[in-house]
């Protein structure tokens, strides 16, 4: 997929030359244009750039309208390339051209860099300047903790993101410090610095924004590594933080415990919302097979419904974990807590049917794509199996409650929670179901994914007319 700018020349009502600048997207050697309702002037406009060229006469075009408009055609584009895809349809592509286009507009007379640097002012006053040549720095003790500890992929991402978060935080407290050699060391995580990091993680965006020079020096995998930052998001950040601040303590790199004392907002979660065994079932009798990518996600959705499993456990899955009638295995999130206990599936007459759709000559029970195209593909198959029902979810800014499309929210997570939620209603007993999942006895996790359905609590007041 390759995105360029198309300028489509036109006249004004008084004989003026004016452009209207679209997005070119060309992909399977087809080519698709998008309006962007950007207006310039074509005689200075380079679509090499693209934008404004920088010998445009500043009095024919302001020097801030040329930075506005070349900026906001580099966020529309780098947006595009790094959530799009070939197979994106119109209006994917329209709704990131239009949000991108929203989060430049002015509110309120002031735009969002503005109302940044007012934040920005009151952060100044509170850096302090470190002079220090001391090694090896936060992020040097960061890296060298993902090196020394066996965490599973996703786990691994999640932490990666931390240090990335760390990493930007140290550089604009140098920023701020006018310092280039700025380093943050483990010593100084304290309850200060923790304060001062918080701080961070809820502005972050907003310095993007007003900064957009400074971040640039980033390599960001998606324009959204950078975004606002609901309290959940924010607090499952810093508990991650403190995973890496206890194991230096732990090495002996870090003495000062205080950092254990800052407390943030904690996370609140809703109902939890899962597939019911009907849709479960709609969902793995929908033909797929002109779109063989999304039938082999769907019967892997499906069979991890069946099965229960993280998806890191089902993507480490090979033929040799099949032993008769069932699948073995150890969850690889309790190796890492040093508990062994097997997992022993008994194999379903539906978890066969899909098995015996799949290729034997890979080593893995499924093809295994990324983990994003997983996620992308899950929301992709319930929509066009018509799994579209409203569920009700916590929104991560305000905490209450809103109602949104399942398929929009769904996640491969999404499986796991459909196996408990419908065991559980069938089987009221947490400890029978955790030998399945893998949980701990009285696993808080556990508590989030079952519901407790109007069936169950039927069943349950009927033992008290026996």
């Amino acid at each position: 997929m390759k995105v360029t700018t198309k300028l489509r020349p036109h006249k004004t009502k008084d004989g003026q030359d004016m452009g209207n600048v679209n997005i070119r997207i060309r992909a399977f050697d087809k080519e698709k244009m998008y309006k962007t309702d950007i207006i310039v002037i074509p005689q200075y406009w380079d679509n090499n750039i693209p934008g404004y060229q920088p010998t445009t006469p500043q009095e024919v075009v302001s020097k801030e309208e040329v930075k506005r408009i070349n900026e906001l055609l580099q966020r529309i584009i780098l947006c595009i390339q790094q959530n799009c895809t070939d197979d994106s349809n119109r209006a994917e592509v329209e709704r990131i051209i239009t949000i991108t286009k929203k989060m430049s507009e002015n509110v309120d007379g002031r735009t969002r860099a503005d109302r940044s640097k007012a934040v920005l002012e009151k952060v100044k006053k509170r850096v302090k300047v470190k002079w220090s040549n001391k090694m090896p720095t936060v992020v040097d003790v960061f890296r060298q903790y993902l090196e020394e500890n066996d965490f599973n992929s996703w786990h691994r991402q999640s932490l990666t993101s931390v240090m990335n978060k760390v990493e930007r935080y140290e550089a604009w407290q140098g920023f701020l410090a006018e310092q280039e050699d700025f380093h943050l060391y483990v010593e100084d995580f304290n309850l200060e610095e923790m304060e001062r990091y918080h701080e961070y993680l809820c502005h972050e965006y907003e310095y993007r924004d007003a900064y957009p020079e400074f971040y640039s020096r980033f390599k960001l995998f998606k324009s959204i590594d950078i975004r606002p930052l609901s309290k959940n998001s924010i607090h499952i950040g810093i508990q991650r933080l403190n995973m890496f601040l206890n194991w230096c303590v732990k090495e002996g790199l870090l003495k000062d415990l205080s950092f254990r004392n800052f407390k943030c907002d904690g996370q609140i979660y809703g109902m939890p919302y899962y597939l019911t065994i009907e849709e479960r079932d709609q969902l793995l009798e929908f033909d797929f097979s002109e779109f063989p990518r999304l039938e082999l996600h769907r019967d892997k959705f499906v069979f991890q419904c069946l099965i229960g499993c993280r998806c890191d456990d089902l993507d480490r899955m090979t033929w040799d974990n099949i032993n008769g009638d069932y699948i073995e295995f150890i969850p690889h999130k309790n190796l890492l807590n040093d508990r062994t206990d097997l997992v022993r599936f008994p194999i379903t007459n539906k978890m066969r049917i899909i098995l015996e759709r799949q290729d034997p000559t890979i080593p893995t029970l499924f093809f295994r794509y990324c983990q994003e195209i997983y996620r992308v593909d899950i929301k992709k198959i319930l929509e066009l199996a018509g799994i579209t029902r409203m569920v009700t979810v916590i929104d991560g800014k305000t905490r209450k409650g809103i109602q949104r499309p399942l398929h929009e929210i769904a996640a491969s997570h999404l499986a796991r929670r459909t196996f408990i939620a419908n065991l559980y209603n069938k089987v009221q007993d947490p400890a029978l179901i955790s030998s399945l999942t893998g949980h701990v006895e009285d696993s808080k996790a556990f508590a989030r994914y079952r519901a407790i359905t109007d069936e169950t609590k039927q069943n349950l007041i009927d033992f008290l007319d026996d």
